[in-house]
């Protein structure tokens, strides 16, 4: 994620070094906690506000449509935490070689 937030943040530098004016407020929100479940960062920024028409994400490009309306989905939970219990019986398992 480190190297997207640094190419959208030299995007926007290179607008404004560049004169560009946009028709509206650009942000660049950096959320946190995607891997977590995104109940910090991209769960609560989509709840707290509604101020976004557009989006500009780290990974797609791509729209949904639900229920007739465009909906911008914000990744959350890109990873997660799966507990696994090895057991491993190797005395039964080794050939009889000296192993």
């Amino acid at each position: 994620m480190k190297g997207g937030v640094a190419m959208m943040l030299a995007a926007l530098l290179h607008a404004k070094a560049e004169g560009f004016v946009p028709p509206g407020d650009i942000l660049l929100v950096v959320l946190s906690d995607e891997e977590g479940g995104g109940n910090l960062g991209p769960v609560f920024w989509s709840r707290s506000t509604r101020t976004s028409s557009r989006a500009i994400r780290e990974f797609g490009g791509f729209t949904l449509t639900v229920g007739g309306e465009r909906f911008y989905p914000i990744q959350v939970a890109k990873k997660q935490i799966c507990w696994l219990k090895a057991i491993f019986d190797l005395l039964r398992k080794l050939p009889e070689s000296g192993f």
